[in-house]
Formats: structure tokens, C-alpha cells, sequence
């Protein structure tokens, strides 16, 4: 019997921004149209410095909670959140922004990363590191 111990498989981790984003999805739903405003900042920067500086922001969270009697506290505390959520709906937005490409375009880049793949599978069977019955086909 063998001594090794196995791990059971574990669900994998989904990423923190996309899970921000899905679990706030009906609260971003709910927002009225004349709530929203253009955004006119580098989101990805903005992101990066919010999740850096938020050490420091919660610190502040007593002096600005009651200096500021009409901000939601909730809304505060949520930051985090708030802030991946922004940076996965930033990299929906640049993911379906792109151009499509075509799929001729595609085929051909295809076509040719095959060619490569097979020279140099064959160059290896031809050496003998490893076997090229399979190339044959």
C-alpha cells in the first residue's frame, strides 16, 4: 500500500474583481441612468492607487464618517468592492471593444502556427526525442 497522500481536487478560486463584480451586479442594475456620469480617468490607474491607499482610507473611516454626516456608511465600507468591481467592468469594456478579427485572418495565422508545430515535431522525431508515428496522420 503506498504511503503518498492525495489531496482532495479543490474548486478552483475565482478572482476577487470578478466576483466584486457579480455580487454588486444588482446593485449596479438598480442605479438609475441619471446617476451615472462618464467616466474621465485611467481606470486601471485609479484601481491600483484606491487598492493601495485602502489601508490608510479605512483608517479614516471614523473622522470621515463623522465629519461627512451625509455619506452612507455602507457605501464606504463597500469600497473595496466597489473598486474591483470598476477594474472588471473596465476589462469587460477593453475586451469587448476590440476589433473582431476576421476569420479568414484567423484560419491563415492558424494554418501557419500548425506548419511551424509540425517542422518542429518532425525535427524531434527525426532525432529520435520523440516518437513520429504520430506525425504521419
Amino acid at each position: 500500500m503506498s504511503d503518498i497522500k492525495t489531496t482532495p481536487p479543490t474548486q478552483p478560486r475565482r478572482p476577487r474583481f470578478r466576483d466584486a463584480y457579480d455580487h454588486l451586479m444588482d446593485e449596479i442594475r438598480a442605479l438609475p441612468d441619471s446617476e451615472l456620469i462618464a467616466v474621465n480617468i485611467d481606470v486601471p490607474t485609479a484601481v491600483t492607487t484606491t487598492l493601495g491607499a485602502l489601508p490608510e482610507i479605512r483608517a479614516l473611516r471614523p473622522r470621515i464618517v463623522a465629519e461627512m454626516p451625509q455619506l452612507d456608511a455602507a457605501h464606504f465600507d463597500k469600497l473595496e468592492a466597489y473598486t474591483l468591481a470598476a477594474g472588471h467592468a473596465h476589462a469587460l469594456y477593453l475586451a469587448a471593444s476590440q476589433p473582431i478579427e476576421s476569420l479568414d485572418q484567423l484560419s491563415a495565422d492558424a494554418t501557419t502556427l500548425r506548419q511551424t508545430i509540425l517542422s518542429d515535431a518532425s525535427a524531434l522525431a527525426t532525432r529520435g526525442f520523440i516518437d513520429g508515428a504520430r506525425l504521419k496522420d
